[in-house]
């Protein structure tokens, strides 16, 4: 998935929208133990982020109780395995990116839908 496959990115130039995004993330990975450096989101470029948080999911697969908190993460951004399967058959990437982008692109649909929402925009 590139970029530009998501919607929503343009409302990340909206400063509100990227700080809600940013503090999703790390607020759901938090609940899964999963403490992630601000430097992963000093760039506005979902790309990489992107790159940013599969070097995160990587090293999590290769450790003790990794895939479980990886799974944990997964069920509070609300990203089931079967979409995460689905996506790994229709692409050439692996698990860490696929799962990734998936987060990535729920998280911001999360955030833009309740953005929308609050500026009576839907």
């Amino acid at each position: 998935m590139t970029s530009s496959q998501l919607p929503q990115e343009h409302y990340l130039q909206v400063e509100e929208v990227y700080q809600s995004f940013v503090e999703q993330i790390q607020k759901d990975a938090l609940m899964a133990n999963i403490h992630l450096s601000d430097h992963i989101f000093a760039s506005h470029q979902l790309n990489a982020i992107i790159q940013s948080l599969t070097q995160v999911l990587k090293e999590l697969l290769n450790s003790p109780q990794g895939m479980e908190k990886i799974q944990t993460w997964l069920y509070r951004v609300d990203v089931s395995e079967g979409s995460i399967k689905k996506k790994l058959q229709q692409s050439n990437a692996d698990y860490a990116t696929t799962t990734a982008e998936l987060i990535v692109k729920r998280s911001l649909q999360k955030i833009v839908i309740r953005y929308l929402h609050k500026n009576n925009l839907l």
